[in-house]
């Protein structure tokens, strides 16, 4: 069984992470060569990062020390709501950076979600986050989480919001910009890492593809025991009874 890693996580650039580049037919090669190298050193360093703060632990994933708080952010739901740090409060939650090309990871939760259910698990909110919000407006993240599970969230909003909670995320993403300057459905690189926040709304552990249902499901199960364990360690906790 693969081990878990206590790690403490910071964002990958000192930059931003969007990128986006020109497009022409004399440049295409070179293009799609940047494309893949920068792709490519920005999950190598994910591995290294993780390698190197590698704890053995009996569970998978990459499971952090210390839950991390998740600086303060403002977007929008689908449904036209706020989605803010308080979104995240009082229930796990899953969260998947991407766009609305990306259908594997949505499909896999999609299975996980199920699976929760038919076992009477407490079920965590799927949330996923669009990485390009100029096309994807709230009615199409709307439709597009719908078609998994209507009880799945889909968030955008502004780009500068979008690239702040990316990056401090630590989401790796590259987009390319299109011939077309009116086309505003770029291809998207991204890590396709999923972030599990937990009720208080910190990140607890972090899900690097490829992803297995069945040890995500695990490491979750997992994860909710040793939350259990320590709201009754807690004193406060004690006096809450």
């Amino acid at each position: 069984m693969a081990h878990a890693v206590f790690s403490t996580r910071e964002p990958f650039f000192n930059e931003e992470h969007w990128m986006p580049y020109p497009s022409s037919k004399n440049n295409v090669l070179p293009l799609v060569c940047f494309t893949v190298i920068a792709l490519v050193l920005g999950l190598g360093f994910n591995a290294w990062y993780t390698v190197k703060h590698k704890i053995n632990l009996p569970t998978s994933g990459t499971q952090i020390s210390h839950p991390q708080r998740i600086p303060e952010f403002l977007l929008t739901e689908g449904s036209g709501d706020p989605f803010t740090n308080h979104s995240l409060k009082g229930h796990y939650s899953f969260l998947f950076f991407g766009d609305t090309q990306a259908h594997y990871p949505m499909s896999m939760l999609s299975h996980l979600y199920t699976q929760f259910e038919k076992e009477k698990l407490p079920l965590p909110q799927i949330v996923f986050i669009t990485l390009n919000p100029k096309h994807d407006k709230q009615k199409i993240v709307a439709d597009y989480v719908k078609t998994f599970n209507p009880a799945f969230k889909g968030v955008t909003g502004p780009l500068v919001g979008i690239q702040q909670l990316s990056k401090q995320m630590g989401v790796v993403y590259i987009q390319a910009q299109q011939n077309n300057p009116h086309d505003k459905n770029h291809p998207i690189d991204h890590n396709g890492t999923l972030y599990l926040i937990n009720p208080a709304g910190q990140l607890i552990a972090v899900f690097s593809p490829p992803h297995k249902k069945d040890t995500i499901a695990q490491n979750y199960k997992a994860l909710m025991r040793v939350q259990q364990v320590a709201n009754t360690s807690d004193p406060r906790a004690h006096n809450k009874l």
